[in-house]
């Protein structure tokens, strides 16, 4: 997962958003090892207590459409 996002942010560049879905503790240790992390935002989607990938899904299109 590390050098998949080390990918992304280094391609990244010209894109406004980058999200990776995790939890909060993998995510930060996933980013915390990668040079640029801080462009990416943790976790994905809203705030809905989803805990299915169906759950994941709807937060992560709800929080699309609130950045649109």
């Amino acid at each position: 997962m590390i050098w998949v996002a080390a990918g992304v942010v280094r391609k990244s560049r010209k894109v406004p958003h980058v999200r990776l879905i995790a939890s909060r503790r993998r995510g930060a240790a996933v980013l915390a090892r990668v040079a640029g992390g801080e462009r990416v935002h943790v976790p994905a989607g809203l705030d809905i207590g989803a805990r299915t990938p169906g759950e994941v899904a709807v937060s992560v299109y709800a929080e699309i459409i609130r950045l649109r």
